[in-house]
């Protein structure tokens, strides 16, 4: 799980384990790290780093372990308007340190993975909120080219309303299964 800073991510993470607390919590300069695991089937990570610069250490640790992740969750603030593109291009780029391109893994006789990803959009029941045909409108222009399975889903992160059915359409995106 990833986003930029004030994006409601500690306060979707209870919500993502449903009650459970992480079962790994990793902290570290400049980053920490937490493994929530959902029904002994999927573990999720949440990644909260605090170097905007990505020239230290955290984004290098970062480089080495988001390659090959099966699916990416992204929270968005429905209600910041002024860096919804920001958002866009700092998840444009977590893609591309999540997905080697095709050729890549070509090189190495591996077939190219495609990533799943689910954009969280926190804070929707506001009255101010971006609605979620302008936020998918947003990230598909500049970012959804091919043929990557997404969705923006609404959820808030207080009550976690939204969380569970983003995480069943990643679940069944995984295993092949149509939600």
């Amino acid at each position: 799980m990833l986003g930029l800073e004030d994006g409601d991510r500690e306060e979707l993470i209870p919500h993502f384990g449903l009650g459970k607390d992480p079962t790994l919590t990793i902290p570290l300069i400049g980053i920490n790290i937490q493994a929530i695991e959902l029904d002994n089937q999927l573990t999720f990570y949440s990644w909260n780093i605090y170097d905007p610069s990505r020239r230290g250490r955290s984004w290098r640790a970062v480089e080495r372990f988001m390659v090959g992740y099966d699916a990416v969750v992204f929270v968005v603030d429905s209600t910041d308007r002024d860096r919804l593109f920001e958002a866009r291009d700092e998840l444009g780029f977590y893609l591309n340190l999540a997905s080697p391109p095709a050729s890549a893994a070509a090189e190495e006789g591996e077939d190219a993975k495609e990533t799943v990803l689910l954009i969280l959009a926190t804070r929707c029941e506001f009255p101010e909120a971006l609605d979620l045909s302008e936020i998918r409108d947003a990230f598909e222009r500049e970012l959804f080219q091919g043929e990557m399975k997404w969705r923006v889903q609404g959820c808030d992160a207080t009550t976690g309303e939204g969380v569970v059915e983003g995480l069943e359409w990643i679940a069944a995106q995984l295993s092949g299964v149509t939600p």
